[in-house]
């Protein structure tokens, strides 16, 4: 699978399993961050949270991108491309390791540990449906959690209380938007959370209190990195594009910042592209990473 540079109307269902440059997820000590930058192709790097002493952990000629932390810190997990087809691989911090843990034929990525570690979240992918799987991981055995024929369930990311899963929802209607949604993978109960008609919400994240989540907004082909109050519903955009795209926020381990990527599609911008943080109290933006374009 080529990249390809999209459209900003195709951006929100696109970029959630392609995108130029994927985030600095923490590891759980919050000592490091595991991220990837575009480099024809994508790469999987850790470095120190300070965005010192980079480590290769997975270079070679395939795509390889979004990655996870298992919550002991023991592997990362992530999204790679093997004959056009999006599988779940793991691999060891120092790149120790590497295997695949989905079968082509399940065409899977963008997988995320529960809290506890005893299950993966992930979801399905063209030519299947786009829905929600569950991996117990002592038995192997995967249970779907959602079964939409009318509907896309994305990008699902495990909220620290373990049951609920915020995801990316996408109706399969012309002009629809995405939205972010809140799944009880007990009851099965849906919620809409943001449930916006003319805003395409997508990449979501929560705060390690459970009380937020960071997501990115793009309206009008406008990117913004956005915040959203659980229990009160009120939004707070921290961070903006400035004419190019933020992507995939993850807030940091004590929860006083949130670390994105900022991109250029067209390959110009200066100083694109780059893992950043911002502050949640003075929304100061520190650049952690300089990637670079091929």
């Amino acid at each position: 699978m080529k990249r390809q540079r999209y459209l900003v109307f195709l951006l929100p269902l696109a970029l959630l399993v392609s995108s130029p440059a994927w985030p600095a997820a923490a590891s759980p000590d919050g000592k490091q961050i595991a991220y990837s930058f575009i480099g024809n192709p994508e790469n999987i790097y850790v470095s120190d949270a300070n965005g010192e002493n980079i480590k290769d952990v997975v270079v070679r000629s395939q795509r390889d991108f979004r990655p996870e932390w298992s919550p002991d810190g023991s592997h990362i997990v992530f999204t790679s491309v093997i004959d056009n087809t999006h599988v779940i691989m793991r691999v060891d911090p120092d790149g120790k390791n590497l295997r695949q843990t989905s079968a082509l034929s399940d065409a899977a990525g963008d997988p995320d540990y529960s809290p506890d570690g005893r299950q993966l979240i992930y979801f399905s992918d063209e030519p299947r449906p786009r829905d929600l799987f569950v991996r117990d991981i002592e038995s192997g055995h995967d249970k779907q959690l959602t079964a939409t024929s009318d509907f896309d369930e994305m990008s699902p990311r495990w909220a620290p209380d373990g049951r609920h899963v915020a995801f990316v929802g996408k109706a399969k209607v012309e002009g629809a938007e995405s939205d972010i949604w809140s799944l009880d993978v007990e009851t099965g109960e849906r919620i809409n959370l943001t449930a916006t008609s003319s805003v395409g919400e997508f990449h979501p994240d929560w705060s390690h209190d459970g009380a937020k989540l960071v997501y990115v907004r793009v309206s009008d082909g406008k990117f913004d990195v956005a915040i959203r109050y659980v229990e009160s519903g009120k939004e707070r955009v921290i961070a903006s594009g400035n004419g190019i795209a933020v992507l995939d926020p993850h807030f940091c381990l004590d929860d006083s910042c949130i670390r994105f990527t900022r991109t250029d599609f067209a390959e110009k911008a200066p100083g694109t592209p780059a893992i950043v943080s911002v502050d949640l109290d003075s929304l100061e933006e520190t650049k952690l990473v300089q990637g670079r374009f091929p």
